[in-house]
């Protein structure tokens, strides 16, 4: 079995739970969710996703093993706040040691957060309810936020504007991967979005995104790219939108098969 690493190696699920928190670790919860679909992964990928891989017939995604796993994975971006923080980020090899990094976003009912125009808009801190009649109307973009768009275009090649609609968090974890894939010298950037509900909506965003890039064609369970941006203009990043199911009330420390608990047993 891989090992999996949070602020430090992860050896139970008390400790999964540490770094997702309980208030996320419920079932029907994207962290939940990860944390079965994942359990006992050992070096291969799970093997719907192997399996979309495979049929992409890219040879740098074929027979990839995975090295290690890190979950709540932090990618700073323009700033020392506010990293990214991917559901899981892999750090996988495939033949004659072809690095891949894999940066996992999972979904149950969440969206991709905010749009664009909604997010720059949003101060950093409410305004006071004493102080809301003081301030009715739109609020213009937030210097900060302005600040990290432009950086984001930048290492996406985009040019997304305060008005776009497309969902910001697909595009802070897109970045993500392709810095993390240039720090580590990777050969290949892949963005997995791992859904665990059927939401039509979800999906739609996940194809708008897409089309921002040039895809204007967009299913699921299938290989997309490759992309290149011009902060990594030789490694090729991609894109899946894998639609996966909810794994039930299955043990919860099925993802720590030598765990204490089991042990104890």
């Amino acid at each position: 079995m891989s090992e999996i690493f949070g602020v430090k190696r992860l050896k139970t699920i008390d400790d999964w739970i540490e770094v997702v928190t309980r208030r996320h670790y419920k079932q029907g919860h994207s962290a939940y969710e990860c944390a079965h679909r994942w359990k006992n992964v050992g070096s291969r990928f799970p093997e719907p996703i192997a399996s979309i891989c495979r049929k992409s017939r890219l040879q740098v995604l074929e027979g990839m093993e995975i090295k290690q796993l890190y979950a709540e994975f932090p990618v700073w971006l323009d700033t020392h706040s506010t990293p990214s923080k991917n559901d899981l980020m892999i750090f996988a090899e495939g033949p004659g040691n072809r690095k891949v990094v894999v940066a996992v976003e999972a979904k149950c009912d969440e969206s991709f957060a905010q749009p664009v125009d909604t997010w720059i808009r949003t101060a950093d801190k409410p305004v006071p309810r004493r102080q809301r009649k003081l301030f009715k109307g739109a609020y213009g973009p937030v210097e900060r936020k302005i600040r990290r768009l432009k950086f984001l275009n930048a290492i996406l090649s985009t040019d997304i504007g305060a008005e776009s609609t497309v969902r910001y968090q697909l595009l802070h974890r897109t970045a993500s991967a392709v810095l993390t894939a240039r720090q580590t010298y990777a050969e290949a950037a892949v963005v997995l979005i791992q859904a665990f509900t059927e939401s039509e909506g979800n999906f739609r965003d996940f194809q708008d995104f897409c089309k921002l890039l040039g895809f204007p064609k967009i299913i699921k369970n299938t290989v997309i790219g490759p992309y290149f941006t011009a902060a990594s203009p030789e490694v090729p990043l991609f894109l899946i939108y894998f639609q996966d199911r909810r794994q039930g009330t299955r043990p919860h420390d099925s993802l720590f098969p030598e765990s204490s608990t089991t042990q104890a047993a």
